[in-house]
């Protein structure tokens, strides 16, 4: 719910209305910690009717969260002594090329060590589909090491996520054997 501009609205400048709409405008926002988040919407408090932000984890199990606006919006200290928002604003396109830079960074490396462990246990390409490459069936030994990895090593994955990355690597490793 968008708060009205009115009388009882403290704005008594253009930069904070423009400051307001901006807060309202943006959906993707980075915690100073580097996560990042999609505000879901802003909402009052039963009893004290204060404007609370309701907003959604862009990584592991996506949990919904609600933190006061005040305590959304304001500034935070670090241990260097720089003071930073604690959820600054981003554009969506800087979301989506922050996750494609990370997903081509961790895939790269995460494959190689997936290939070298399966070279290592004797693998080749046949046995990733249960001797019969022409029929596509899957071994479901390799797939359930490859799911077991990615819970230890990536355990921040939500369980759709892990899927999606145990599937693109299981044919990106069958691949690679089939080069040896």
């Amino acid at each position: 719910m968008i708060p009205q501009l009115d009388e009882s609205n403290d704005f008594n400048s253009i930069s904070s209305i423009n400051s307001l709409n901006t807060f309202f405008m943006s959906e993707y926002y980075r915690h100073y910690k580097g996560n990042y988040y999609q505000k879901i919407g802003v909402a009052r408090h039963s009893e004290t009717l204060e404007e609370m932000v309701v907003y959604q984890a862009l990584y592991g199990n996506h949990d919904m969260w609600v933190r006061p606006r005040a305590m959304f919006e304001e500034m935070v200290s670090l241990a260097d002594g720089q003071t930073v928002p604690r959820f600054a604003p981003v554009s969506q396109q800087e979301y989506e090329s922050s996750l494609e830079t990370a997903a081509r960074a961790s895939d790269s490396a995460l494959l190689d060590t997936l290939v070298e462990h399966f070279r290592h246990k004797g693998y080749t390409a046949e046995d990733f589909y249960g001797g019969c490459s022409l029929c596509g069936d899957a071994n479901e030994f390799a797939l359930d090491e490859i799911e077991a990895y990615l819970k230890k090593e990536m355990p921040q994955l939500s369980k759709f996520d892990r899927d999606r990355l145990t599937s693109q690597l299981y044919n990106q490793i069958h691949s690679r054997l089939d080069q040896d």
